[in-house]
């Protein structure tokens, strides 16, 4: 299982095919079942979003299928799942990856993480900043994790300029010190300043 943040960890998990009906579409999925957690929501993740045509507007928060752009739906709405057989492949989820991105003059590859709600510098990203004499900001945040899991942690902050298209961009990073392999995560904020959609 890798994190948002790209920590990977072998874990043992169910899955199981579902058909999730969504505005009078019928979507067949497959769902990861994680047994020891607790209090965690239901999440439809990119595979899922791609299967069904589903566009984000992240600008206006809605979003469309991509076969009829002018009927939008906002973000909040509840699925009917039901639960029709199991099987034990799963595809593995990807995220979007750039290499037209510089931050602070850095060129690289960024992440666009819907999911995540602030933007996060990867440990190589970090470690360049530092070399750059980047100014960081030590505070505590609370992390929220996508399965619902909230912890308290120190972190630094530090103001960024990114390029992107040709586009200039001042956002703030979020560094987790600890983590070790981590990738850069562009998040809502981000995608939301940039007019991203």
């Amino acid at each position: 299982m890798s994190l948002a943040d790209g920590h990977k960890s072998e874990v043992e998990v169910y899955t199981t095919s579902v058909v999730i009906r969504l505005e009078e579409r019928v979507i067949r999925t497959q769902l990861i079942i994680l047994p020891y957690a607790k209090g965690n929501r239901t999440l439809l993740g990119m595979d899922f979003l791609q299967k069904a045509g589903i566009v984000l507007n992240l600008k206006h928060r809605n979003w469309f299928f991509s076969d009829s752009p002018h009927r939008t739906y906002d973000f909040v709405k509840e699925a009917i799942i039901q639960e029709v057989q199991s099987r034990p492949n799963l595809e593995e989820n990807t995220c979007l990856l750039r290499d037209d991105e510089a931050v602070n003059g850095i060129w690289g590859t960024a992440c666009a993480d819907s999911g995540a709600s602030h933007s996060i510098a990867g440990e190589t990203l970090y470690l360049l900043l530092q070399k750059e004499g980047a100014n960081f900001q030590k505070t505590q945040i609370t992390m929220s994790l996508a399965d619902g899991h909230k912890s308290e942690v120190e972190v630094y902050t530090t103001s960024v300029v990114i390029r992107l298209e040709e586009r200039v961009i001042r956002t703030q990073l979020i560094i987790l010190p600890y983590a070790k392999g981590n990738r850069t995560l562009l998040g809502m904020e981000f995608l939301q300043k940039a007019g991203i959609v």
